[in-house]
């Protein structure tokens, strides 16, 4: 990522490196906090967050009933990564072991360390082609192996995890005394709709702790709101730890995420068929392009092409020096895949407007047809 960050001589950059979504909040997010900072002082409020939004993140998860889930199962945080951290700690200890599948959000491996518990890498299920492939986990667990960490849909592939995937990677955690910390962060921004929840076959939370949150849902990213979704005791051990650490997450972040969770759908569904549009200019981009494969991504924001014959055949020796290529020559930031331990890969983001992506690629379609070797 630091690529992206490196200055460029030409004069028109573009980047496609950050997971940002381009539209501003809905109109209610913002509507809300006008409303809660003009009714009087902002006080601090509950540590596991205001109870009109657990009650609503309840319902926005569980509409049906049918998972049983109530508001003290859930704890709001300042993003979904404290709520990763903090379940992180809740449960390791030093020197445990958690298996991440790759490709994955480098965060993930840093919290981990963090914790001082060793984060263990499983590339097996990416390398055939199956991200979620619960034999690579198998193959990885040990005595000291304490949680899997399953991002689904996937940053950085939008790869969506299927409910039969879910159930076997939570077979072998039940089997294993394992957790699952379900990051489900991108689960309503799926193209088919959305994606399945490791709560609907975990309803007690026995094994699962689910994190979500509104940045990119609800494009509420500077707001840093999220949430964990897990059995009374998790919460309880993560309301503990955040009242020791920050009080509790904003209550104007949280006021807007409640004027989110006030709408019909229509305000989600519009954005993503624009996300859609974007989705099918970069796809048929992408595999225009000699000695470019990429799969069509289940969910926004990301497309995740495998570059390892366009490095080749303009001798590159991996897609960090392609990234590097791609922003010194064509003015366009994207991500190797390295950097989420995929390499020969790049992340590509759809967060700019669609003429700016198409203007994109096209730099690039340009630069791949010239001086490419056979």
């Amino acid at each position: 990522m630091a690529i992206a960050s490196r200055p460029t001589s030409h004069p028109d950059p573009i980047s496609l490196s950050v997971g940002e979504p381009l539209e501003l909040p809905p109109e209610a997010a913002l509507l809300a906090v006008e409303r809660a900072v003009r009714s009087g002082p902002v006080r601090y409020g509950a540590a596991a967050g205001l109870p009109a939004l657990r009650q609503a993140i309840v319902t926005d998860t569980d509409p049906g009933g049918e998972l049983g889930l109530t508001p003290d199962g859930v704890i709001v945080t300042a993003g979904g990564k404290p709520a990763i951290l903090d379940a992180l700690r809740c449960i390791l200890e030093i020197d445990d072991e958690v298996l991440i599948l790759a490709p994955y959000w480098p965060t993930f491996v840093q919290q981990v360390q963090w914790c001082r518990a060793t984060p263990v890498i499983c590339r097996a299920g990416f390398e055939r082609g199956n991200i979620f492939a619960v034999d690579a986990l198998r193959d990885a667990i040990t005595e000291r192996t304490r949680a899997i960490i399953v991002n689904a849909p996937n940053n950085p592939s939008a790869t969506v995890a299927t409910v039969d995937q879910q159930r076997a990677i939570l077979d072998l955690a039940r089997e294993h005394d394992l957790w699952i910390i379900a990051d489900e962060v991108y689960r309503q921004l799926v193209f088919g709709g959305v994606a399945p929840s490791f709560l609907a076959l975990d309803p007690q939370r026995e094994r699962t702790i689910a994190v979500t949150s509104f940045s990119k849902r609800f494009s509420l990213t500077g707001y840093r709101v999220g949430a964990a979704i897990a059995s009374r005791d998790i919460i309880d051990a993560m309301t503990r730890l955040t009242m020791a650490a920050h009080t509790h997450a904003s209550s104007l972040a949280q006021e807007a995420a409640l004027g989110a969770l006030s709408l019909d759908g229509t305000w989600e569904r519009e954005r993503l068929e624009g996300y859609r549009r974007k989705r099918d200019l970069a796809l048929d981009r992408w595999n225009a392009i000699d000695g470019v494969r990429c799969a069509s991504p289940d969910a926004a924001l990301y497309l995740f092409p495998d570059v390892r014959e366009l490095c080749r055949r303009h001798d590159l020796t991996d897609d960090t020096a392609l990234c590097g290529v791609l922003h010194e020559r064509c003015g366009v930031s994207l991500v190797p895949g390295a950097a989420f331990g995929a390499p020969g890969h790049v992340r590509v983001s759809c967060g700019v407007p669609i003429e700016r992506l198409d203007e994109a690629l096209g730099r690039i379609a340009r630069w791949a047809e010239q001086g490419a070797r056979p």
